[in-house]
């Protein structure tokens, strides 16, 4: 269960899989916009990308998800094969901005503390417990 605000919220990648982007990721914000302009958060250099294209934002409604919206582009917003003006993406759906062809991406979110606990609990995966020596430990 995400909750937001915790160390299990998920983050958002837009991952380009084709065109002018192919091999980039951009993490997203709350809010991202994505088009030709300098001033893009998501900048694609494609003559078929609009200066200002669609503006996607993370909501939550029960789970959180990114919610994309088409900004009255030239060439449209295009997700999973069908134009739409606005929807919510979810998890490995894919989303075509002009020429390029992204993948959105949830990941869990990870900060300094998860790697460190990580860390001093590692060692004690393989404990069998109290009281039982670690090795020649077994049911008795």
């Amino acid at each position: 269960m995400a909750i937001k605000g915790s160390m299990l919220e998920p983050t958002f990648v837009l991952v380009g899989l084709a065109g002018p982007a192919e091999g980039l990721e951009f993490p997203l914000a709350a809010k991202t916009t994505v088009g030709r302009a300098a001033d893009s958060d998501v900048r694609i250099a494609d003559d078929q990308v609009s200066r200002r294209h669609v503006v996607l934002t993370i909501v939550y409604e029960g789970r959180a998800y990114v919610r994309a919206e088409d900004l009255k582009s030239r060439n449209g917003l295009h997700v999973n094969g069908h134009r739409v003006q606005a929807t919510l993406l979810d998890d490995g759906d894919h989303v075509l901005i002009g020429r390029t062809v992204f993948r959105l991406d949830r990941r869990l979110a990870t900060d300094a503390s998860s790697d460190v606990f990580g860390d001093i609990l590692r060692p004690l995966r393989d404990w069998p417990g109290p009281g039982l020596s670690a090795q020649g430990a077994g049911v008795r």
